[in-house]
């Protein structure tokens, strides 16, 4: 602070109805300008209520600002154009008003360079905070620039996901969720409904749908058959099945059914057969690991319990297999 000659507001209390006159408040604001080192009116924006208590202001600030730094510099400079968000805190009720939250969000745009709807996508809390614009986005918005935006150009067509942070119950609506799996179809180039199997939790990840998975238990296929829930879906082919699917033995005699349909399978006896590589091709390596601790012979007995079953008869074919693997590599090895 820069010392100077004593002032009336110095010396203890000022004389009855002293602040009452326009150039004593603007006196000290001048004053306190220089106490302060401000030297240009931008500086003003730091202005808080601390700064007049600790300088002799504060009954003027209580009695003629109603205790608000801000209204004090208005009437300092009244022919500038102040913005109420720059300052330490707008002034009460001030975003209450739609016209005070538009001429904030006209304000932030030209600041953060905005011209089309794609750059919108880029602005984040941190943005808001840095430009005053934390209170608004916090109280008014639910810390969602999406939901800022839904206000300031109610016309615009967005995709909420790709923002910072969603609006509060958004994924809670069945038709945002239908929209972003649309999105999400157009960008990962899916065409048919089979192609759903090939997607991963990474392709999710990268493409803004953590929290729609995550609310999923972490299953594309959930999310997926109620994307598209007429298409007969296989849980099986996918990367992942949901958690506890195999433990509901309508699901492991469903997989069976369907298993020994792509292997052509048309009587029990077909299914001495069965081999690990038929699980590991077809999803249901976890499955034939975990519920049949690597037998064909368990998975074929919960595919027909009532049937008599041989069991050399899988380990005579598997040997089989095995010695006739053998005989070639024997061959192989001559002719080379």
């Amino acid at each position: 602070m820069r010392k100077s000659k004593s002032q009336p507001w110095m010396l203890g209390r000022v004389p009855h109805g002293f602040w009452d006159l326009a150039e004593n408040r603007l006196a000290y604001m001048h004053w306190l300008g220089e106490q302060l080192g401000y030297a240009k009116p931008d500086d003003w924006y730091g202005i808080q209520q601390k700064h007049f208590k600790q300088n002799y202001g504060g009954g003027l600030l209580a009695s003629h600002y109603s205790d608000s730094p801000q209204n004090a510099v208005r009437e300092f400079m009244p022919k500038r154009k102040w913005h109420s968000w720059l300052f330490s805190r707008a002034a009460n009720g001030y975003w209450q008003k739609p016209e005070n939250r538009r001429e904030f969000m006209l304000w932030l745009e030209k600041q953060l360079g905005i011209h089309r709807k794609e750059d919108w996508y880029r602005v984040t809390k941190n943005d808001f905070t840095r430009h005053g614009g934390l209170g608004l986005l916090n109280n008014y918005y639910g810390c969602s620039v999406a939901a800022a935006l839904h206000e300031f150009k109610p016309l615009m067509q967005l995709d909420e996901w790709r923002f910072e942070t969603v609006p509060q119950g958004f994924w809670n609506s069945a038709e945002n969720r239908s929209r972003y799996m649309d999105w999400l179809g157009f960008k990962l180039k899916i065409r048919t409904p089979e192609l759903w199997y090939g997607v991963t939790v990474h392709d999710i990840r990268e493409n803004y749908g953590t929290t729609l998975l995550t609310m999923c238990g972490g299953s594309i296929y959930r999310m997926v058959s109620e994307y598209l829930p007429s298409f007969q879906w296989k849980p099986w082919l996918f990367h992942y099945t949901p958690s506890g699917f195999w433990e509901d033995s309508k699901n492991r005699k469903e997989y069976l059914q369907w298993l020994g349909k792509e292997l052509g399978y048309r009587t029990p006896k077909d299914w001495y057969q069965l081999r690990e590589h038929h699980f590991l091709r077809s999803g249901g390596s976890w499955l034939f690991a975990k519920y049949y601790g690597y037998s064909p012979l368990r998975a074929a007995e919960e595919r027909y319990p009532k049937f008599k079953w041989n069991p050399d008869r899988f380990r005579s074919a598997g040997k089989a297999r095995t010695t006739e693997k053998s005989r070639r590599n024997s061959v192989a090895g001559c002719v080379a």
